[in-house]
């Protein structure tokens, strides 16, 4: 069985599954939640907030990158532990090559991981856009983003008014994130194989990533949540996008070494 042949039958089992679609929809529920205050005082002053704010002021915080990462692993990091304890992986391994099989795993973790985080957040923004302005060209907080676009990419797109481009960048940031973190969940299991360990322990390697410093490169470019919060500026906001880009890739296909390591090593076990 080929590669794609093979990722197409992983995300045929994923994407029927009722935790593919209700991971889609809890980062948005959460942010609904989240803001549910602001919303009922400014709903009816759509002339003074904008989407922007709503945005800026919800997604940075440490509660939604926490639902982030469980929407994002909760649809495929248990799918091997599954494969394990039905057998299925010995029903695969013989109709496909050992490296697709860990291939299509990694690579459908990493695509509905971020499908899950990424789909939450544009439904919110979505859903604000219907009452709210995107920007607000006067805004303060605008002004101050404006202001740290040497650090923040973002804000190079707010000064050259490329407003749509701004949400865009967040949402692809956000796909990255979720990506990063459904190849984590995948990943974890292939060690232990127990569906929980695979939803918790990436939140767990995320915070290990805030808590100590890295300093062979610079402790803010290997930092996951960077990624999510686009809170860096490397040759602007192409090139910023660009670092997300292969950030997330090289990360994922780290991920998917140590998997195909960790099948290895139990298959020769059994």
């Amino acid at each position: 069985m080929k590669l794609l042949r093979t990722v197409r039958s992983e995300m045929s089992r994923t994407v029927c599954s009722w935790k593919f679609y209700v991971a889609m929809i809890l980062p948005f529920l959460f942010l609904i939640v989240g803001s549910i205050d602001e919303l009922r005082f400014w709903w009816d002053r759509p002339n003074y907030t904008d989407v922007f704010n709503f945005v800026t002021y919800i997604v940075p915080f440490g509660s939604f990158t926490t639902m982030m990462i469980l929407a994002a692993c909760f649809p495929h990091s248990s799918s091997y532990c599954d494969d394990v304890r039905q057998q299925y992986s010995r029903l695969m391994l013989p109709r496909c090559r050992e490296r697709n099989y860990c291939l299509a795993k990694i690579i459908t973790g990493s695509i509905t991981g971020g499908v899950a985080a990424s789909v939450g957040l544009l439904l919110f923004i979505l859903f604000l856009r219907v009452q709210f302005p995107l920007v607000l060209s006067d805004s303060s907080m605008v002004n101050s983003y404006i202001i740290m676009r040497e650090t923040h990419y973002c804000g190079e797109l707010l000064y050259n008014e490329m407003y749509i481009g701004f949400f865009a960048a967040y949402v692809f940031s956000a796909f990255c994130f979720g990506a990063i973190c459904g190849a984590l969940g995948i990943t974890v299991s292939g060690f232990l194989p127990n569906p929980f360990v695979a939803m918790f322990v990436p939140f767990l390697l995320i915070q290990i990533t805030e808590i100590i410093p890295v300093h062979l490169i610079g402790s803010w470019l290997l930092r996951p949540r960077h990624v999510l919060n686009g809170s860096f500026n490397i040759g602007g906001w192409g090139g910023s996008l660009a670092y997300t880009a292969l950030f997330t890739f090289s990360v994922i296909m780290l991920c998917c070494v140590l998997f195909r390591l960790c099948v290895k090593r139990r298959l020769r076990n059994e």
